[in-house]
């Protein structure tokens, strides 16, 4: 399925704000009028508004339209390792993709909203982004009336994004501000200011793997779209700028710390044979700061596409393995090894 180029295709620059932000996206929540939110529609209510979203789709020739029940389980694993689509979305029905090629927003139909509108950009590039899926959203709306009120702005399924309905959120690399103790008073003063912070990939249990972190608006209502995300671009600098100066004293007070958190964690990819999907991410994480703080040399833009790519389903898909054979830990120690170009040596 060529849906659209990942995050992290195209970067061999750095982007904006790269050495700290990952990524940033926008998403746009949308309901159609007419139409009870799709949680609370039967299976012939959605049977109806599919025919009603795919008919009126069909006035924009420029957009792929396609079902997610109509592309292979595997893929739609891989759209949800890319934060593409929600977990809910791979096992449930009625939902939609919609793209225009070679273009970075893309649209799903019937997640939690009839229409959410995402757009991702490598570093901190919030404000391209949000240009970006306005003009999407201006073409969907002239097929589809929106469910808005005048006061209260479009009406969404979470009450957090009623308004604009407008949901930003950089994934952030913050071992500096862990190393040097400040992780607790940044999560304080977000929480004061409307951020909110959880981890990269949520554990059942424990604190996140690997300092990276998602950090995004809590609400949406009572905002003007254009100025809230001026001022959340200007939040996700202040914080990659603290985390500058978190790093520089790390070099001048705990160097010793960080050469050791990274030459282990370089010796346990060095010669481990298996690691768990935690286990990778730490690892990683630790290779990207002691690449951004001079440590060790290695390829920081393959590191960054190892996020993503250090996951199951990515494994399988670039990876010939015999099924017999099939340990998936195992596939990862070893992909991971190739792609950093780490050779074992006699033990």
């Amino acid at each position: 399925m060529n849906l659209m180029t990942d995050w992290f295709e195209n970067s061999e620059c750095v982007p904006p704000d790269g050495d700290v932000v990952l990524c940033s996206s926008i998403r746009m929540s949308r309901n159609i009028a007419g139409w009870k939110y799709f949680q609370r529609l039967t299976g012939k209510e959605v049977m109806a508004l599919n025919l009603f979203q795919t008919k009126q789709m069909g006035k924009l020739p420029e957009f792929s339209f396609c079902g997610l029940d109509d592309i292979s389980f595997h893929e739609r694993q891989l759209l949800a390792e890319k934060n593409y689509i929600t977990g809910s979305a791979v096992a449930g029905t009625g939902r939609y993709l919609a793209y225009e090629l070679w273009k970075r927003p893309y649209v799903v139909f019937n997640e939690e909203d009839h229409i959410k509108i995402k757009c991702f950009r490598a570093g901190l590039d919030c404000l391209h982004s949000y240009e970006e899926s306005k003009a999407v959203d201006r073409k969907l709306a002239s097929v589809f009336d929106y469910q808005r009120d005048k006061k209260l702005g479009y009406k969404t399924a979470s009450l957090d994004y009623c308004g604009t309905g407008v949901h930003a959120v950089a994934t952030m690399f913050l071992p500096g501000l862990a190393l040097d103790g400040k992780l607790s008073y940044l999560f304080t003063s977000a929480t004061s200011s409307g951020i909110s912070i959880r981890g990269y990939m949520d554990k059942p249990t424990g604190l996140p793997r690997g300092n990276m972190f998602l950090i995004e608006n809590r609400l949406a209502a009572d905002q003007d779209p254009d100025e809230m995300i001026h001022r959340l671009t200007d939040t996700f600098s202040g914080i990659a700028a603290k985390e500058r100066e978190a790093r520089q004293r790390v070099l001048e007070r705990k160097r010793l710390d960080a050469v050791d958190i990274v030459m282990r964690s370089y010796g346990i990819l060095r010669y481990c044979r298996r690691l768990n999907v935690w286990e990778a991410l730490q690892i990683l994480s630790d290779m990207k700061f002691g690449v951004n703080l001079g440590i060790i040399k290695m390829d920081v833009f393959e590191i960054n596409r190892l996020f993503i790519k250090m996951q199951k389903y990515h494994l399988l898909a670039d990876t010939v393995w015999e099924k017999k054979t099939l340990d998936v830990d195992r596939l990862r120690a070893e992909y991971i090894r190739n792609k950093l170009g780490l050779k074992e040596k006699n033990v």
